[in-house]
C-alpha cells in the first residue's frame, strides 16, 4: 500500500465517523481530524502526481457529499428551531400585554 492509499483509508474513515457521530462537541474535534487528514492527502496528491487519483477519491468524494447534506439538514432544522422560538417569544410578549391591559381594565371596575 502507498501513502496515498494508507491517507485515503484514514479521510474515508473519518468521514464515515462525521456522517454517523452526533452533532456535539466532539463533533469539532472529529471535523478537525479529517481536516488534518484531509490536508495531509492532498500533499501527497500534489508531491506524487498521482495518476488515478479521481477514481480513488470516488468514495471520499460520495462520503463527503452526505456529510455537507447532513449539515444542510441540520442548519436547517436548527433554523426552523430559531423561528419557533421567536414566534414563541413574540407570542408571550403579546400575552404578557395583553394580559397587563387586561388587568388595568378591570382594576377600574
Amino acid at each position: 500500500m502507498s501513502t496515498f492509499d494508507i491517507m485515503l483509508k484514514q479521510c474515508e474513515v473519518q468521514a464515515e465517523k462525521l456522517c454517523s457521530i452526533d452533532i456535539d462537541e466532539k463533533y469539532l474535534n472529529e471535523i478537525d481530524i479529517f481536516n488534518n487528514y484531509f490536508s495531509q492527502l492532498k500533499q501527497i496528491i500534489e508531491s506524487e502526481k498521482e495518476n488515478h487519483a479521481k477514481e480513488k477519491v470516488k468514495k471520499l468524494a460520495d462520503l463527503l457529499q452526505t456529510f455537507i447534506k447532513r449539515i444542510e439538514e441540520e442548519q436547517a432544522a436548527t433554523k426552523n428551531k430559531i423561528n419557533t422560538l421567536n414566534r414563541n417569544k413574540n407570542m408571550v410578549g403579546y400575552g404578557a400585554v395583553k394580559y397587563q391591559f387586561a388587568h388595568r381594565i378591570n382594576r377600574r371596575y
